[in-house]
């Protein structure tokens, strides 16, 4: 009877200790890959853009559409982003994707564009930098043996 008590005894321990060091293993990792600084996530207003240091005329030169008055991106925590461009108060071109930030830069994939899914190619990377309301992202591509900058000026709505 004594060895039937003192290895109940023993079993119950060994549960208990068991139990007690599984408890501390299943801790949860929260958004470990979001790279999203807070800073520059919300939704952001077309102001102005250069081209190599010369200003466009209006935001219908660089979207994707002849017609578009203004355009704003959307940024959000979870390292997604989209984008709409209006006429008339209208939406007439949208584009989604994710967004990761390294530092300074920020490298954009396009997933969805106007409803339909985009090129798996479609990547891009940019320079930001926020300043209170205004994000600025400078991007620069080579093409045909020239250097082209475009900065884009937002302001956070």
């Amino acid at each position: 009877m004594r060895f039937s008590i003192m290895f109940l005894a023993i079993t119950i321990l060994l549960l208990i200790a068991i139990g007690l060091g599984c408890g501390s293993d299943d801790k949860k990792v929260t958004n470990p890959a979001n790279t999203v600084p807070a800073s520059l996530v919300g939704t952001w207003w077309f102001a102005s853009a250069t081209h190599n240091g010369i200003p466009y005329g209006s935001f219908a030169e660089i979207s994707f559409t002849d017609t578009s008055e203004t355009g704003a991106v959307t940024i959000n925590a979870n390292d997604t982003w989209s984008t709409k461009e209006t006429y008339n108060d209208q939406i007439v071109y949208t584009r989604s994707g994710t967004i990761k930030v390294h530092g300074d830069t920020v490298k954009i994939t396009v997933t969805v564009e106007n409803g339909d899914p985009a090129d798996a190619d479609d990547t891009s990377s940019s320079a930001w930098n926020v300043n209170g309301t205004v994000l600025t992202l400078s991007a620069r591509a080579i093409a045909l043996n020239d250097t082209i900058n475009i900065v884009s000026v937002y302001n956070k709505e």
